[in-house]
């Protein structure tokens, strides 16, 4: 697969950051692919900067506010779905609008429970891994976020005008 893929993941920062195992999964399994991640702009930046993704769309805003509504062919969701090759969305409506959406698309389009089930003991992060198994996807040690060497810089300029010690 060579095309676009989406992973959904609305909320806090940390839910976003809980995503990057996930994204790098998706990044080794399809390395020619573009990874668009779904969150809040703002969350998502670090894993744009880091070079995690290749894209960020806001979770929070249109189209995405027709999720949870009945599919209407050719809105402006169902547009932006048909564009993908595949989909993941993390959501707790797996029987709703959302899941009703995504059953009718072609390639690989579904929605998976953001947190594990109380009685299983797993990490989010490793299970939101586990739920890309429908994409050919296999458990796999996390990687550490580290900024880009241009955000360094910055970082480093910055502390050096107000006259900080730049350390590790």
């Amino acid at each position: 697969m060579s095309g676009r893929l989406l992973l959904y993941r609305s909320g806090a920062l940390g839910d976003t950051l809980l995503a990057l195992p996930a994204l790098d999964a998706l990044r080794r399994r399809f390395p020619e692919s573009r990874l668009i991640l779904a969150a809040r702009p703002a969350h998502g930046a670090p894993l744009l900067d880091a070079g995690r993704v290749d894209e960020i769309v806001d979770a929070g805003s249109p189209p995405f506010h027709l999720l949870y509504q009945a599919p209407t062919a050719g809105d402006e969701l169902d547009r932006l779905l048909r564009g993908l090759d595949a989909s993941v969305f993390f959501t707790r409506d797996l029987e709703g609008g959302a899941a009703r959406r995504l059953a009718g698309l072609r390639g690989t389009h579904f929605a998976a429970p953001p947190f594990p089930p109380e009685e299983e003991e797993i990490h989010t992060a490793e299970w939101m891994v586990r739920a890309l198994a429908p994409l050919g996807i296999e458990e796999e040690p996390v990687q550490p976020l580290s900024p880009s060497g241009k955000s360094r810089e910055k970082a480093r300029a910055l502390m050096a005008a107000l006259g900080l010690e730049v350390g590790p």
